[in-house]
């Protein structure tokens, strides 16, 4: 699922700003910290 959400982003942010505030990234970024989560 991680994959897929970075790889359908149709533009590329311009600064760290625009990728925080996008939803899909922020969704990645959750989902990679609950893989974390799991293997411990």
């Amino acid at each position: 699922m991680c994959m897929y959400a970075l790889t359908m982003s149709t533009a590329e942010p311009k600064n760290i700003k625009e990728e925080m505030a996008d939803s899909a990234w922020i969704e990645a970024m959750q989902e990679e910290l609950h893989q974390f989560d799991r293997l411990q």
